[in-house]
């Protein structure tokens, strides 16, 4: 549970790194939304309340960040921990990949056929992400979607 001066400094840190990428401000506090809208459109907005879809974004991302090089494994399975200590998440079990996939190419932040990310290059280090390889997050996602949230 979050001190409401937690809730503060998390609300204050969501809004202080604005970036205008064009056609829409996309902020760190956005971490975990990309996948998590793609798992809600997915499953039809019935099998995940917003929080629970943007965790498992929230590893989703953590896990990609990990792939990438721009978390070490220490730091990725410390998120991932935590996320799953706050509460327990629904299973991913029997998410369609492909209706996640075409989701995720349809979101409201992907802009001339890249799709953005917030990744982390570190802990607290939030970084936009538009320059990935659409065959790359594709394997990506069905991977993520096949075996949970470990990492490799």
């Amino acid at each position: 549970m979050l001190t409401m001066e937690q809730k503060a400094e998390m609300n204050t840190i969501r809004w202080s790194h604005r970036i205008d990428l064009g056609g829409g401000v996309v902020t760190p506090g956005y971490f975990g939304h990309t996948v998590g809208h793609a798992l809600e459109a997915a499953t039809e907005y019935r099998r995940f309340k917003h929080g629970e879809a943007v965790a498992w974004g929230m590893i989703a991302a953590a896990r990609l960040g990990f792939e990438l090089g721009m978390l070490c494994h220490n730091e990725a399975e410390r998120l991932i921990q935590l996320i799953h200590r706050i509460e327990r998440l629904p299973s991913l079990h029997g998410v369609p990949a492909a209706g996640a996939w075409h989701a995720l190419r349809q979101d409201k932040k992907s802009r001339d056929g890249k799709l953005r990310f917030v990744l982390l290059r570190g802990i607290g280090h939030p970084e936009i992400v538009d320059d990935l390889d659409h065959n790359l997050v594709r394997r990506f996602i069905f991977d993520f979607l096949g075996t949970g949230d470990g990492l490799r």
